[in-house]
């Protein structure tokens, strides 16, 4: 399945996201997000947000994973969708 870059861009655009919120959004399997996000991380387009311990959680004591991997456009990614026509709202 080959996804145009605007609807990638688009998604993430809308505030941080999940790879499991992206795949969703984009209706492709977890891993193909994971793949996505991987290369348009390394282009520059989006970067990951860093964000604190899930203090609310009351698993986070017990969690190794640190909470959920964020990601959102970058001044690059948002650049890009503008020239494409696309909408960061």
């Amino acid at each position: 399945m080959e996804l145009d870059l605007e609807k990638v861009l688009s998604t993430v655009a809308k505030g941080p996201a999940t790879l499991t919120e992206v795949a969703k959004q984009l209706g492709v399997q977890l891993s193909e997000a994971e793949s996505i996000i991987g290369a348009l991380l390394a282009h520059g387009y989006l970067e990951e947000v860093e964000i604190g311990p899930c203090s609310l959680c009351p698993l986070a004591s017990a969690c190794k994973t640190g909470g959920p991997r964020l990601f959102r456009l970058t001044e690059r990614g948002m650049a890009l969708l503008r020239r494409r026509g696309g909408r960061n709202s």
